[in-house]
């Protein structure tokens, strides 16, 4: 069965050029069910382990994917992007959708944690085997009685969160033989940085 963004991509590429307003209709449509797929694949983790569809992946590219995606929730004249990239990095192997539902997650919540705007900043390094990389935002921080609960199922603080999605990534993580750490104090916003190997089986391994 097609899924809902494959029908509409099909139907965008049948419009002529003169047809803009309508090309921008169906894209808005393509990234909206792009992003509410990706955030049902969250609820997925509540069942049995799902398997690893493992391909060469870019954490860059990804990034930029997700970032478009958001677009909508970060307006410009409220929010400023830095990214710190070594271009080097290699494309690691990992399951693409599942490393897309980590960066979704994390850049969402730091999206969340800074309402009235602020800096969204992505740093990302190779550290030997591994690629980490930090997601930091300036908002209301994370008070330490909540650092520890975090990533635990059904904890969240938002009014309409469900406590899924960290609990979701750090199961990714784990599943990828990847790790997830939290550095925050109250009025300071809060860095999530998290490692992954480049390789998932080693040589010889």
């Amino acid at each position: 069965m097609l899924s809902i963004e494959t029908i509409a991509l099909d139907a965008l590429r049948k419009f002529s050029s003169d047809d803009d307003q309508i090309k921008v209709s169906f894209q808005k449509i393509i990234k909206n069910c792009a992003y509410c797929r990706l955030l049902a694949m969250n609820i997925l983790e509540l069942g049995e382990n799902t398997s690893l569809k493992l391909s060469k992946v870019s954490l860059i590219e990804i990034v930029g994917n997700v970032l478009s995606l958001l677009e909508r929730k970060m307006p410009s004249y409220l929010y400023n992007v830095e990214w710190e990239v070594d271009f080097l990095i290699p494309d690691i192997e990992a399951d693409e959708v599942q490393i897309q539902q980590i960066f979704m997650n994390l850049l969402k919540n730091a999206l969340d944690a800074m309402p009235n705007g602020g800096t969204l900043s992505i740093h990302f390094q190779q550290d030997d085997s591994f690629v980490q990389v930090d997601i930091s935002d300036t908002g209301t921080g994370i008070p330490p009685e909540n650092l520890k609960r975090l990533f635990q199922l059904g904890f969240t603080t938002k009014p309409k969160g469900y406590g899924i999605g960290l609990y979701s990534v750090r199961n990714i993580l784990e599943r990828h033989k990847g790790t997830i750490e939290v550095f925050s104090t109250v009025n300071n916003g809060a860095t999530f940085r998290f490692r992954l190997p480049i390789k998932q089986f080693q040589d010889g391994g």
